[in-house]
């Protein structure tokens, strides 16, 4: 289980990210298990795992725990993964060959994606309550980002565009409020359990025109916000919440599904 957290100890924040044994480490110290820690994390617990990643990290620390909590100015939970992007192109290039853009909520659970495989062979009617629980706690995501497109964005955008050969325009606020999806995602190659995705090729541009270099385009969207205008917001905003059911969904499966991976 990984968990990415920013600490400082009075010399400026600093990124430290847990690793299994880390988490071991602080099963052994509090008699608690991991899967504790998709019902809430306290600070002790927080504090304990930056002090074990930070060794493990190489950097330096005081021989004793409490010293080093004494130390902690601020110390907070990063979402580590939680990013807007294209799989495969870089943004200016989405903009050309318009390929889907996701929000992706990364869970860093060890064997998440084997869990969830599991339980398909498991219990498949599970599986498919498992896939409508997590589209459920993906909502608010999928519901501020849907409700963040109007009805229209720029007047040319009502015009018919197909470069190549590819439907890339017109714009309907319709077609981009019904292009953001939630779906689950447990390829061999895959880090996410879940993926918030825009579908729509004209809501795609227009979410992240101008991302990586300066366009007429991207500069006239931003009237609407810079990229990217409405996925990574709405992800933003919902983040925190999201995450915390996620884990706590996940955490379930992989318990359900412990004997069958060993």
């Amino acid at each position: 289980m990984k968990i990415t957290i920013s600490v400082d100890t009075g010399e400026g924040p600093q990124q430290v990210t847990t690793n299994l044994f880390n988490v071991i480490t602080w099963e052994r110290k509090f008699k608690r298990r991991a899967g504790d820690l998709a019902a809430g994390i306290g600070a002790e617990d927080l504090a304990f795992l930056a002090y074990e990643a930070s060794k493990t990290a190489g950097l330096t620390v005081p021989l004793v725990f409490d010293d080093y909590a004494r130390k902690i100015v601020t110390l907070d939970v990063t979402v580590r993964g939680a990013r807007l992007g294209n799989r495969n192109r870089h943004p200016q290039q989405a903009e050309k060959g318009h390929q889907t853009m996701s929000a992706e909520l990364r869970t860093e659970f060890v064997g998440a994606a084997d869990a969830i495989k599991a339980l398909r062979r498991l219990d498949p009617d599970l599986r498919k309550q498992f896939t409508k629980d997590v589209k459920e706690i993906a909502r608010p995501i999928v519901s501020a980002a849907q409700n963040a497109y109007p009805d229209e964005y720029l007047s040319g955008m009502t015009r018919t565009w197909a470069p190549r050969g590819r439907p890339v325009m017109p714009y309907t606020g319709k077609k981009a409020r019904s292009g953001v999806q939630a779906r689950i995602d447990t390829r061999r190659d895959a880090h996410a359990v879940i993926a918030v995705v825009q579908r729509d090729a004209a809501a795609t541009i227009i979410d992240m025109a101008g991302k990586r270099n300066a366009n007429p385009l991207g500069t006239a969207l931003n009237r609407f916000g810079q990229p990217s205008r409405v996925m990574w917001p709405a992800a933003e905003r919902n983040l925190d919440a999201v995450t915390r059911e996620l884990s706590a969904a996940v955490a379930d499966v992989m318990r359900q599904t412990s004997e069958e991976l060993r």
